[in-house]
C-alpha cells in the first residue's frame, strides 16, 4: 500500500474510480435523515466525496475549526497532506482494508448499509495536533454495483488523549452483522473467528446508564460532571467507571473510550 498522498489517491482510482461509467452528482437529500446518527457532539465538519472524479461535493463549515481549513480549500489531496508519513502509511493500509471489506465482502445492495469508524491523526494547519473520529458511509451506487458518492464525518476527539491503535470497525446501521475494531495491519479484510464473532457488543454487555455514562466519557466530561449531568453522585459515577472495566476486560478507561467510538457509541 502507498506511503504518500499521490499513492493513495491512485490506489481509490485503480480500485474504485475506473469501474465508475461517469461523474454523476449527488441527489438524495432524504437519506441524511437515515445517516443523522453519524455526527457525535463537538467539533466537527463532514463531506460528501465523489469517487467518480475524488471531487468534494460539498464541504461543512467545521472544517475551518478542526482543520484550520476553509470549506472551500478542503480537497482529499489537501486533507491527507496533513497526515504524517507514518499516519498516512496507516490511513492508506485501513482504507485498503475498508474497499477490500466494501468491495469482495458484502453485496453491493448492503453497501449503503455500513458505517466504517476508525481513528486519525493530523496536525492542522495552525500546526496543532488533533485526533478524529472518522466515521463514513456509501450514499450512492451505480447500477452496476460501483460505489460512487462517500459521506464522510470527521469529530475532533483530541481532548480525549487517545492513542490511535489502527483499529477499523465495520457497523452495520440496521440489523445486520457489525465488525468491531479490527487489526488494519494487514491491510486486508480478514472475517472473524468463531469467538470474535461471539463476543458481545457494548451496549448488549452494558445496562443502560452505564451507556450514559460512557457516552459522558466520549464527551470528555470529568467524574464530577457526568455526576451533575445524570444527577447522581460522583461515587456512584466512579462505581459505574469499575463495573464497565470489570463487564468488558479493558483494563483503563481510554481502552474502553476508544472501543465506545469505535462501536459509534458517542
Amino acid at each position: 500500500m502507498g506511503t504518500n498522498v499521490n499513492q493513495l489517491l491512485d490506489f481509490y482510482k485503480k480500485e474504485i474510480s475506473s469501474y465508475i461509467a461517469e461523474a454523476r452528482t449527488f441527489d438524495g437529500k432524504e437519506q441524511f435523515t437515515r445517516i443523522a446518527s453519524l455526527f457525535a457532539p463537538g467539533k466537527f465538519y463532514y463531506w460528501i466525496l465523489n469517487f467518480a472524479n475524488l471531487e468534494m461535493e460539498y464541504v461543512s463549515n467545521g472544517s475551518t475549526e478542526v482543520l484550520g481549513m476553509p470549506a472551500n480549500e478542503v480537497s482529499a489531496s489537501s486533507f491527507l497532506a496533513l497526515l504524517s508519513p507514518k499516519e498516512l502509511k496507516a490511513m492508506s493500509r485501513k482504507e485498503a482494508m475498508v474497499v477490500d471489506f466494501l468491495k469482495n465482502h458484502i453485496p453491493s445492495d448492503e453497501l449503503t448499509n455500513y458505517k466504517i469508524v476508525y481513528l486519525i491523526q493530523l496536525t492542522n494547519l495552525a500546526g496543532e495536533s488533533r485526533t478524529i473520529l472518522h466515521q463514513a458511509t456509501t450514499l450512492t451506487v451505480d447500477e452496476s454495483g460501483q460505489i460512487e458518492h462517500v459521506l464522510s464525518a470527521h469529530t475532533d476527539v483530541s481532548h480525549l488523549k487517545l492513542i490511535n491503535r489502527h483499529e477499523v470497525s465495520f457497523i452495520h446501521l440496521r440489523d445486520g452483522i457489525s465488525y468491531y475494531n479490527l487489526p488494519s495491519s494487514s491491510g486486508k479484510f480478514e472475517l472473524p473467528n468463531t469467538s470474535s464473532l461471539k463476543t458481545p457488543a457494548l451496549r448488549e454487555i452494558l445496562s443502560q446508564r452505564e451507556i450514559e455514562v460512557l457516552k459522558a466519557l466520549t464527551e470528555g466530561l470529568s467524574k464530577q460532571e457526568t455526576a451533575d449531568k445524570l444527577f447522581v453522585s460522583p461515587h456512584t459515577v466512579q462505581t459505574h467507571h469499575k463495573n464497565m472495566l470489570a463487564k468488558t476486560g479493558c483494563h483503563k478507561m481510554t481502552d474502553l473510550i476508544i472501543r465506545a467510538l469505535l462501536e459509534g457509541i458517542d
